[in-house]
């Protein structure tokens, strides 16, 4: 019998990735803007960076946020209306989504052919998720699949580093270019979705406007990347915050409401 599955997104609920972020951003934005990026101290930035980072969606857009801030805009509007911020940005600059993206995915290969160990210390799993996670894979009622904008090696490379091995059918990362809200259809044909886990609030409204995927629980990962207001908007809106410590409870009910 084929089992259901319940669908997890990875950064920001399953693994903290923010320094890393925020140094291959520095690294990145040094190469394309040496006059600014090696000459300046980048480190004061950081917080902010860290603050906005839900305003992220692709990875190519971390460059361009830490550009935002370098370069003076306002952050209350970086904040508010990235994407009206991120066209003005794209379009004062000359840079592409294609050739930020390339950059950033080069800058990570190239560092961890260099240094692999160097480059899995900027990522730590959130407290309890390497064991639960290893518990899925072992013996649950429920299939663990990973829905992300990651590149699938580099998700890869992160649980090798702490001794789990991800089946790689369960891995749906950027190289199925395809919406999260798509993958998401077609395991709800197939097997059935359990629940989506999932960090960003866009993601979760735009799951919500599919109609095919109305029945599905959506859970809000509230230790990864989004703000306090969305966390206590949720409930109204038919989302289900979830704690870190409810995500990690092996008594944690992910079946209720499932025949």
């Amino acid at each position: 019998m084929t089992r259901p599955v319940l669908a997890l997104d990875f950064d920001g609920v399953l693994c903290d990735g923010l320094n890393e972020y925020f140094t291959v951003s520095a690294q990145v934005y040094r190469e394309l803007c040496p006059d600014i990026g090696c000459t300046s101290n980048l480190e004061p930035f950081r917080e902010w960076f860290y603050r906005l980072r839900p305003v992220i969606t692709h990875g190519w857009e971390m460059p361009l946020l830490l550009h935002g801030l370098v370069a003076g805009e306002d952050m209350h509007e970086m904040e508010s209306a990235w994407a009206q911020v991120q066209r003005r940005l794209l379009a004062a600059t000359g840079w592409t989504a294609q050739g930020l993206g390339q950059r950033v995915d080069g800058m990570r290969d190239a560092w961890i052919a260099r240094d692999e160990r160097e480059w899995l210390s900027l990522h730590e799993f959130y407290g309890g998720v390497v064991a639960q996670v290893q518990g899925w894979l072992t013996a649950t009622p429920f299939q663990p699949v990973i829905v992300t904008t990651k590149q699938e090696r580099f998700v890869q490379a992160l649980w090798s580093g702490v001794g789990v091995t991800w089946p790689e059918q369960w891995l749906y990362g950027k190289t199925f270019a395809q919406p999260k809200t798509q993958i998401l259809q077609k395991l709800h044909q197939q097997y059935g979705v359990i629940g989506f886990v999932e960090d960003r609030w866009e993601a979760l409204t735009a799951v919500q406007q599919v109609p095919a995927l109305q029945n599905i629980p959506l859970f809000l990962a509230t230790w990864g990347y989004n703000t306090p207001a969305q966390a206590q908007a949720a409930l109204q809106l038919g989302v289900q915050p979830l704690t870190l410590g409810e995500f990690c409870d092996p008594q944690y009910p992910w079946c209720r409401g499932t025949d």
